[in-house]
């Protein structure tokens, strides 16, 4: 009978033991199919930084506007940005004052758009990096002179443009958007685009306006601006934006000193 007993205790501390593993390795299974679907919820921190990423390279200003034109592959864009950059050498020696446009006031002059250009970081920075990415810069700071060929126009992004007809030694920098059919005048001539940054109020609400011209510090050009037909010399940062014209449309973009030179 003691040996019945002892036998019978022992079976019974196993089925309790039994029934116990049960209820733990059932709990356990609970616990980790309820982890795992917890974790299917929630995405890993690789997926979501792939996910960020891919949702910003989705957003491309070229998305803004409706009517921009596909950029050249990146051969054709390299190769024009090359003719370019040879092209507009003679804006950036000395200024690109070639012309003796000035006479006896050339240094003066020469040393004025000199010093715009040093001083032209405190101008760059009102254009954001979103609108950067539509330009490929060619060079930081030239100086062209030609005839204005539009009126004023006050953009939705608080910049004032217009047009000019370059003088000889400066129309190799037009790009093949200015060139373009569409951009020519009604006798069939192409100029260059120009930009005057934060002058008037910024009304657009594309990402790449809002808030850019906040605290502007820059100068104001109003009295400075030109009207059709005066001949000009204009200094800023030569650029290419390439969904704008087919091609690529070259600009003084933006501007650090305008003046109007009397015609004798």
């Amino acid at each position: 009978m003691k040996i019945s007993a002892a036998v019978l205790s022992i079976m019974l501390l196993l089925i309790l033991s039994s029934s116990y593993l049960l209820f733990v390795v059932s709990n356990n299974k609970s616990t980790v199919i309820t982890l795992a679907e917890d974790k299917k919820k929630e995405p890993t921190s690789s997926s979501s930084s792939l996910s960020s990423s891919s949702s910003t390279l989705s957003l491309s200003p070229s998305s803004e506007r409706a009517s921009d034109f596909p950029a050249p592959s990146l051969e054709k864009q390299q190769a024009i940005v090359q003719n370019l950059y040879a092209a507009s050498a003679i804006a950036a020696s000395d200024n690109g004052d070639s012309t003796n446009n000035f006479n006896s006031h050339t240094d003066p002059q020469q040393h004025t758009q000199r010093q715009s250009c040093l001083d032209s970081s405190h101008i760059d920075k009102f254009i954001l990096p979103f609108k950067e990415a539509r330009f490929t810069h060619i060079r930081p700071c030239v100086t062209v002179t030609g005839t204005v060929i539009s009126g004023q126009k006050i953009n939705a992004d608080g910049d004032i443009s217009f047009n000019i007809i370059v003088d000889p030694p400066y129309q190799g920098m037009l790009g093949p958007g200015n060139l373009d059919p569409s951009r020519s005048t009604s006798t069939g001539e192409h100029g260059i685009h120009v930009e005057v940054i934060c002058q008037e109020p910024v009304i657009s609400k594309a990402p790449m306006d809002v808030g850019a011209c906040d605290g502007y510090n820059g100068p104001d050009f109003h009295s400075l601006l030109p009207s059709t037909h005066e001949h000009v010399m204009i200094t800023g940062r030569f650029q290419i934006e390439w969904n704008e014209s087919p091609g690529g449309l070259t600009e003084i973009h933006p501007v650090y000193a305008i003046k109007t030179i009397p015609t004798s």
